[in-house]
């Protein structure tokens, strides 16, 4: 008896399954009406239905399975970090900013981006290091009152970033997002008792930036003359604000805000602004009006990520909602609720007349994208993926250089002289950390050849 090689049988199926429609493809192409007598059944029904609708199957849920991992996500090419040569002192670079967004949610088993990042940070050589979370620093809703039985769990949130920091000894802005103003009643009572614990934990070195409540800008002096301006972009998207109690807030109206936006840009000496806020001005994201296919199929996970309910019409019917700006279904977080297109349009028209911004970096969107400039903008940045597993599907815009639905976050080296690299570093669920874009933002307009390829 002839030896059988062991996986022959799965072998033959799966060939017989793939000649299986192959020929059923042929005879719809031919107008045949009776599959009983076609092509397709010369093997056996066994194999044609048992193995058919096996891989079928298989496809379906690898469809949905990447959809929902990815989105519309570019493909791009991770290799790992090379371990840096021991840099000189006249040769290392002046400075090191880590922009990490959306972070307020870090397991408590160890969140796998703070662990590295915590690596990343022991081992940068800059001169000066400075880490900057983008907002959404506590989820779901900013620190509650001291009678809230969440209190704990989210001081345990903040105080899982600010570790790190301490830790290692960098400099550390720490921005407002939309979850950590909290609920809309309660005005700027959260952001106060965010900042009241940043200053009791470090001895008043960390706190919001600008102060709680305040929609700034505040101008921050970094090295060599490069400078980062933060700005707290919900303040401008909130009606409702107010002034903030207890906090020293100058005119908050939108003609006086951006008249100090730019007097502050104005003020550049040649190094360089880099411009942070926690509201992207364009994104390949949900809140830019871009839904994986599992959106239209599970439009319930928005509310409860374990609400698998499939409701394809409605989910598609909510999606072309959301995407129009019709109020009761778009969020005033989407870029095309109407509070948002003033902010868009505000921040791009003080960016078109002062051209020493080399970056608009954000978070808000769990997902890692780099926009080169168009149309008078700088260079946008989108950094919202500082948890793993939190992610949410991303497209690459038209002419974007990266898009990926990837936790990490986005590294700025600035040079002796004066150079800006900007790379795109992503983090695996064991804390590896890959490098899959890097670009010189710096006098650059447009995305290098190599990214354009992925």
């Amino acid at each position: 008896m002839p030896t059988r090689i062991a996986g022959t049988d799965q072998v033959l199926d799966r060939h017989r399954a793939i000649a299986s429609l192959r020929d059923a493809w042929r005879a719809v192409r031919s107008g045949r009406r009776s599959y009983s007598r076609s092509v397709t059944w010369r093997y056996s029904r066994r194999y044609a239905w048992r193995n058919t609708w096996a891989y079928v199957r298989r496809f379906i849920v690898c469809g949905a399975v990447c959809s929902a991992t990815y989105g519309c996500t570019a493909r791009t090419v991770s290799t790992p970090l090379p371990t840096p040569p021991a840099a000189s002192a006249a040769g290392r670079s002046i400075a090191t900013i880590f922009l990490v967004g959306d972070a307020g949610a870090p397991d408590a088993q160890g969140e796998p981006v703070l662990r590295a990042l915590a690596r990343a940070l022991r081992d940068d050589s800059a001169s000066a290091t400075m880490v900057v979370f983008l907002g959404d620093n506590v989820y779901p809703a900013g620190i509650p009152a001291d009678t809230s039985p969440n209190r704990g769990e989210a001081e345990r949130r903040l105080r899982a970033q600010v570790d790190v920091v301490q830790q290692s000894g960098a400099h550390a802005v720490f921005l407002a997002g939309n979850h950590d103003w909290g609920a809309s009643a309660e005005g700027t009572e959260a952001l106060l008792r965010q900042d009241s614990l940043l200053r009791a934990w470090s001895g008043a070195s960390l706190r919001l930036s600008p102060r709680a409540g305040c929609a700034g800008p505040e101008v921050l002096e970094i090295a060599g003359r490069l400078r980062l301006v933060a700005l707290d972009t919900e303040r401008w998207l909130r009606a409702d604000a107010g002034e903030a109690s207890g906090s020293d807030c100058a005119d908050e109206s939108r003609t006086a805000i951006l008249d100090r936006l730019g007097s502050a840009l104005a003020t550049d000496q040649g190094g360089g602004t880099i411009v942070v806020g926690h509201h992207p001005l364009r994104s390949g994201g949900k809140h830019g009006g871009y839904f994986s296919l599992m959106q239209h199929l599970f439009p319930l996970r928005e509310w409860r990520r374990a609400l698998w309910l499939p409701l394809p019409l409605f989910g598609s019917a909510y999606v072309a909602l959301r995407q129009t700006g019709v109020p009761g279904f778009a969020s005033h977080q989407d870029l095309r609720a109407p509070w948002y297109r003033e902010l868009r349009h505000d921040l791009d028209s003080v960016f078109r007349t002062h051209p020493t911004v080399l970056l608009y970096a954000a978070g808000h969107e769990h997902s890692l994208q780099v926009l080169p400039p168009r149309d008078g903008q700088p260079w946008l940045a989108v950094s919202g993926a500082g948890i793993e597993g939190a992610t949410t599907p991303v497209r690459r815009l038209t002419g974007g250089c990266y898009a990926a639905s990837r936790a990490g976050w986005i590294r700025l080296e600035v040079s002796p002289d004066r150079r800006v690299t900007l790379s795109v570093e992503t983090v695996d669920r064991n804390g590896q950390v890959s490098r899959p874009f890097t670009a010189e933002i710096g006098g650059a307009t447009s995305c290098p050849l190599a990214s354009l390829k992925q």
